[in-house]
């Protein structure tokens, strides 16, 4: 039910079921249920670590470009800041 409302674009509809389902959650989960604190720290929680390893994939890339430029260039006719700084 709740995935045709969805797949249908019908907002209110959803909204209203997902708050039906949330009370009845409430009403009958008893002691089970994660408080909000805890809800949002797992939310906190997942997005870190999507940033996370968006962060290490991106970092590895980059370090990646810079090693292929500098085993595919002559260093005399690079003009990047890396192939003209002084080493030690």
């Amino acid at each position: 039910m709740l995935y045709s409302q969805i797949t249908m674009g019908q907002e209110t509809t959803t909204r209203m079921l997902i708050d039906k389902l949330a009370l009845y959650q409430k009403k009958n989960g008893g002691s089970s249920l994660p408080s909000n604190n805890q809800v949002k720290a797992e939310h906190i929680y997942n997005a870190i670590r999507l940033l996370l390893f968006l962060f290490i994939v991106n970092l590895t890339l980059g370090f990646g470009s810079i090693a292929v430029h500098h085993t595919q260039n002559d260093h005399g006719a690079c003009s990047c800041h890396f192939c003209h700084t002084e080493m030690g």
